[in-house]
């Protein structure tokens, strides 16, 4: 057997985590998301990632557990579809609700740095308004951080660390935090400021206690669609439910 064909092998039958995190290295050749989707339009209907990530995931369960039992076979096959569905369906989340970070922090950050730009040129000295402007960029800042924080969070825990968003996702957020951070340290400088606040450490601060709760969020979502996809709409609708009444 070639090395080629061994590779093919290999490849077409990996545990769930595996099979998932290959098929977002191939997601991450291209630039972005959007024109992995572009290409991904061009291509046989047989390659679509969700069918190839649980075929290469049940592949492998069926390898693990050769010679036993046909009914341990199949369970062992369910979970395994079940697992890369979860994992298939969390990167999918992570890379739309950073987008969605992206494009509505840019708005607040431009309308931020408009507002501050203009109440220095008037010599705007209220400091009830200055108050309100502050705690508008402490919000930006804290939001995006948790999110960060939070994305960490599941990247280490589900996807050995990988990073999920693409090059240029991963362009934009920096530049998204650089901007939010510039006006974060001109928070001292404005009155109502304090010389020797450090407002950085407030909004780490509230990004780590706050995290945790953000991903547990975010994972009861995933698993919700995980749920319907695989047709247990019952269960989906029960995650959906619990996830309303947390958020009444």
């Amino acid at each position: 057997m070639s090395a080629t064909r061994r590779l093919a092998k290999l490849e077409g039958s990996l545990p769930p985590r595996e099979a998932v995190l290959l098929w977002l290295a191939e997601v991450h050749e291209h630039d972005s998301f959007d024109d992995y989707l572009a290409w991904l339009r061009d291509q046989p209907a047989s390659t679509a990632p969700v069918i190839v990530i649980i075929e290469r995931a049940r592949a492998a369960a069926r390898a693990s557990h050769a010679g036993e039992l046909r009914p341990l076979v199949r369970e062992a096959e369910d979970r395994a579809t079940a697992d890369a569905v979860f994992l298939f369906m969390l990167i999918i989340q992570l890379e739309l609700d950073a987008t969605a970070m992206i494009r509505t922090g840019r708005l607040r950050l431009v309308a931020l740095s408009w507002e501050s730009q203009a109440r220095v040129a008037e010599g705007e000295s209220d400091r009830r308004g200055w108050a309100a402007w502050r705690r508008a960029v402490h919000d930006l800042a804290s939001d995006l951080a948790r999110s960060e924080a939070a994305r960490r969070l599941l990247e280490d825990r589900y996807l050995d660390g990988r990073e999920v968003l693409s090059p240029v996702r991963v362009a934009a957020w920096r530049e998204l935090r650089e901007g939010v951070s510039a006006l974060v340290e001109m928070l001292p400088s404005l009155p109502g400021g304090r010389r020797r606040q450090r407002p950085d450490r407030g909004v780490l601060r509230t990004a780590e206690q706050s995290a945790p709760e953000a991903a547990h969020t975010l994972l009861e979502r995933v698993r919700a669609q995980a749920l319907a996809l695989l047709g247990d709409h019952a269960s989906a609708s029960a995650l959906a439910e619990r996830a309303l009444r947390g958020a009444a």
